[in-house]
């Protein structure tokens, strides 16, 4: 049976194998202190700017998602937006307004038969409103259906207007007897109609 011999550690006392292992100590601690440690201290910052990364991409995905609500939100209501800057102005635009209006009679009464219009005065707005507005005064000549076809058409101008007053009158007739001014035949008569139109100068 063999016996165990206790380990001959006179070998490792050998400056050989002493130097040997000072060398690999010494080559752990460089390489550690050299190369590991600024290599993890590059690793943590790397980490940090995929962290700072990753939240800068998260913070513009909200802004985009937020743009995209509005851009849809714009594409929905950009038609009505077109519709009230058309109908409430920023500005007077007496021109187009008077423009809009012979336009109208010239279409259902004839521009011959537009014996009055008047639209060149303006109105600042009340004390806790933002619209201004335009007086108008209109007179125009003929037929039932003619006038009726004018008042429908300020109804349906791109500009607001409201009508406030209406009064038609008889032309002079040969015939007997008053003239019914609702009747629906060919018998002209004058209607005065006073209206309002509006601009928004503070909305602009």
């Amino acid at each position: 049976m063999t016996r165990l011999h206790s380990p001959n550690l006179d070998a490792l006392k050998r400056p050989v194998i002493l130097i040997s292992l000072a060398a690999v100590v010494l080559l752990a601690a460089v390489w550690w202190f050299a190369w590991m440690t600024p290599e993890a201290s590059k690793l943590s910052s790397v980490n940090a700017q995929i962290q700072s990364k990753t939240l800068q991409l998260n913070a513009l995905r909200a802004t985009l998602a937020a743009s995209q609500h509005d851009a849809a939100l714009l594409r929905q209501d950009g038609s009505y937006l077109r519709r009230f800057s058309a109908a409430v102005p920023p500005g007077p635009e007496a021109q187009v307004l008077t423009t809009q209006l012979f336009q109208l009679a010239a279409r259902t009464v004839g521009a011959t038969h537009l014996n009055q219009l008047t639209d060149d005065s303006t109105i600042p707005p009340a004390t806790g409103q933002v619209l201004s507005r335009i007086p108008i005064s209109i007179s125009i000549d003929g037929p039932h259906n003619e006038c009726l076809a004018f008042l429908n058409g300020l109804y349906k101008l791109s500009r607001l207007i409201t009508v406030s007053a209406i009064t038609p009158a008889p032309k002079a007739s040969s015939s007997s007897g008053p003239d019914n001014v609702l009747a629906v035949n060919a018998q002209p008569y004058t209607m005065t109609i006073s209206a309002t139109a509006y601009y928004s100068p503070n909305l602009g």
